[in-house]
């Protein structure tokens, strides 16, 4: 049996159970894990704040420490449910993301002006064009390879990017094929290409 020590937190005498070695019940100070952590918190949270950045909470006013990293990304409430509200707070008035009547292209809010990406292409906006994707865009390869033929590509035609730059949209880099399967049969042959 393990000698009787005292908790450091709570001053209980108490003493280390079956399952502490020998060397474990020499160095226990503590009755339990909780007197443990609840020490810890009350007598080396100095230690912790000396680094960390002490806040005031703008939605409760609830003081909270923030490390000095949180603090250079941003943070500037105590919990997410802070956070929440103060976004909600920054919003009022303005549109939401799942408005409806939000107003698109240069009237949006977000507005950064030209064409938007998609994945390696280039994308514009022509809602009035018979094959646009969802959201009104249409890849800009296929527009140049339409203004050269006077007609509309078929859905299943594929324009292809003779040196490889998908950015490079002039009409001499760029080649039509029929269908998806002609253009693979293409790359098989011709597989630098």
């Amino acid at each position: 049996m393990h000698d009787t020590k005292i908790c450091l937190y709570c001053s209980k005498s108490f003493t280390p159970g079956p399952g502490y070695s020998k060397k474990r019940a020499k160095t226990a100070k503590f009755c339990s894990v909780s007197c443990g952590n609840n020490y810890r918190w009350k007598y080396k949270i100095g230690v912790r704040t000396k680094k960390m950045i002490k806040k005031v909470c703008p939605i409760c006013s609830k003081i909270f420490y923030i490390w000095p990293y949180q603090e250079r990304a941003g943070a500037k409430t105590c919990s997410r449910e802070c956070s929440g509200k103060k976004f909600s707070n920054d919003f009022k008035g303005k549109f939401l993301l799942g408005d409806k009547n939000l107003p698109k292209g240069q009237a949006h809010f977000r507005w950064k002006g030209g064409p938007s990406k998609y994945g390696r292409y280039k994308k514009y906006k022509m809602p009035e064009h018979p094959f646009c994707d969802k959201q009104g865009y249409v890849i800009k390869h296929r527009i140049i390879m339409e203004q050269h033929l006077g007609r509309y590509l078929k859905p299943e035609e594929v324009v292809h990017h003779i040196n490889g730059n998908t950015f490079d949209n002039r009409l001499e880099n760029l080649q039509l094929f029929p269908n998806a399967s002609a253009h693979l049969r293409f790359h098989c042959l011709h597989p630098k290409i």
